[in-house]
């Protein structure tokens, strides 16, 4: 039903250059996503400071592409 590529695990990369990633800042796997149609938060466990972020799919529900329909980053 349209629901193809939905991100089910994955895994957040911070860089200061956008080459140089290093381990993943937050890596897990969205609850019961196939059948929400509820905001997904990501929250890291302490702040963080970087220039770039990478956001990576892990695992999809269908298919074998990925389809983001909205992703942001919120600073305090």
């Amino acid at each position: 039903k349209g629901r193809n590529g939905v991100v089910q695990r994955y895994g957040w990369y911070l860089s200061e250059d956008g080459k140089a990633w290093g381990e993943a800042v937050a890596s897990d796997e969205f609850d019961n996503i196939e059948i929400s149609n509820i905001l997904q938060v990501v929250t890291l466990k302490k702040p963080v400071t970087a220039r770039y972020f990478k956001f990576v799919a892990l695992s999809v529900t269908t298919a074998n592409h990925v389809s983001v329909a909205e992703l942001g980053v919120v600073g305090k």
